[in-house]
């Protein structure tokens, strides 16, 4: 049974700010679950089936994990060694300031980077937006493997 006191909690242990009320809306099943792809490869020697190959790759990350697909970012002929000209990579850091997305999934931590700089900053761009950056083999990657990769 649980009645409110008059201290304000429900039975004697559990405060009622705790307990939303009845008329509240639910929260959103997708939060926290909204899974976006950033793909790339250089212009040195790949193909346009690289990012086709990382996009499937990503995708069954994504369902395996019972997340949800929102977009794909494919930067294609760009160098992982700076941001310049990597149009797709920009459109995905400013879409997650829009909070688009709470996890970005890439085939391999080096699609994000190839000069540790770089990819340090964008990890600690999405991290402050509370944005996880997962590896498809990997999982969820931390600071220590962000840092580990340079």
């Amino acid at each position: 049974m649980t009645e409110e006191t008059t201290e304000g909690q429900v039975g004697e242990l559990l405060p009622a700010r705790w307990f939303p009320p009845e008329d509240a809306a639910p929260a959103d099943p997708r939060a926290g679950r909204r899974a976006a792809i950033y793909a790339r490869y250089s212009h040195l020697g790949k193909r346009e089936s690289s990012i086709e190959r990382q996009t499937e790759i990503c995708t069954n990350y994504i369902l395996s994990n019972d997340y949800i697909l929102v977009g794909t970012y494919a930067d294609r002929a760009r160098t992982g060694t700076n941001i310049v000209g990597r149009e797709e990579l920009l459109q995905c850091l400013k879409d997650a300031e829009s909070r688009r997305f709470d996890i970005l999934v890439v085939e391999d931590m080096d699609r994000l980077g190839r000069a540790l700089d770089v990819t340090v900053e964008i990890w600690k761009q999405l991290k402050r937006l509370g944005i996880q950056i997962h590896d498809s083999e990997i999982g969820k990657l931390s600071a220590g493997q962000i840092g580990a990769a340079g």
